[in-house]
């Protein structure tokens, strides 16, 4: 079974203090000191668990904040953050300089949310994913989508700085 947060190792699980306050041991009848054998599975609140994964990722944690996100996005899938969670692993992976799984994992989350609020950035960084990879056309018109679909955003205005520069002028 898994111990609130299935994302961190067992030896951190059974004496960290980063549990959630619903955690509870359904029995711990046998298992050897830091493993997670013989106790029941708890399921983290959605609140901790997004906020804990961006904790994660606010520290540069990375490994952990994608396990984090990829458990808030498989249990939550409906919540008004698992669009959030999907754009985070892809600025996790981004921040590794894993710029193939980030484009990837961006696209994920506008496949699965398209009309996200965070669908201008996603296409922004899947655009600068590519850049980063030497792929100058397919970051010219992923840059050019985001002008085009949100003109108005911060978004747009970095997507043009770039074509800009890209250009030289």
């Amino acid at each position: 079974g898994t111990l609130c947060g299935s994302w961190l190792p067992s030896a951190i699980v059974t004496t960290s203090t980063r549990s959630p306050p619903i955690c509870r041991v359904m029995s711990a009848t046998s298992g050897s000191e830091g493993t997670t054998r013989g106790l029941g599975a708890a399921v983290p609140a959605p609140q901790w668990l997004f906020n804990t994964a961006y904790a994660d990722y606010s520290k540069g944690n990375y490994v952990l904040a994608i396990s984090g996100f990829e458990e808030y996005a498989t249990r939550y899938p409906e919540s008004d953050r698992a669009d959030n969670a999907l754009y985070w692993i892809g600025e996790c992976y981004f921040s590794q300089g894993d710029y193939v799984v980030a484009a990837e994992a961006f696209d994920r989350m506008l496949g699965a949310y398209p009309e996200s609020d965070r669908a201008a950035a996603a296409n922004l960084k899947k655009g600068l994913a590519y850049l980063e990879q030497a792929q100058t056309r397919p970051a010219i018109i992923q840059l050019q989508y985001v002008q085009k679909e949100f003109p108005d955003s911060d978004e747009a205005r970095v997507a043009r700085e770039k074509l800009a520069s890209l250009s030289g002028r």
